[in-house]
């Protein structure tokens, strides 16, 4: 992996995985965001985690990206489908 690209990963993780936490833990509007930044966060996972053969963060990845992919659906979709309903 090249210094720039580790970089550039390393502060994309950083970045939006912290913020997908701080939000998800908001209990507000907000919340709903934290979705969208975790899977915005995955692929610098999983490349980082590939390029430095690190296969338990690998796998666990795949566990957080499901996990960001409820979240959208719960925040995003279920509530819309619930007010069409209506």
């Amino acid at each position: 992996m090249s210094p720039t690209l580790s970089a550039i990963a390393e502060v994309m993780i950083f970045v939006l995985g912290s913020s997908a936490v701080f939000f998800l833990n908001l209990n507000n509007k907000w919340s709903k965001w934290g979705a969208i930044l975790g899977l915005l966060s995955e692929p610098f996972w999983f490349m980082s985690a590939w390029l430095s053969k690190s296969w338990g963060i690998f796998a666990v990845s795949f566990i957080y990206t499901i996990s960001y992919i409820i979240g959208l659906y719960n925040f995003w979709f279920k509530k819309q489908m619930k007010k069409r309903k209506k």
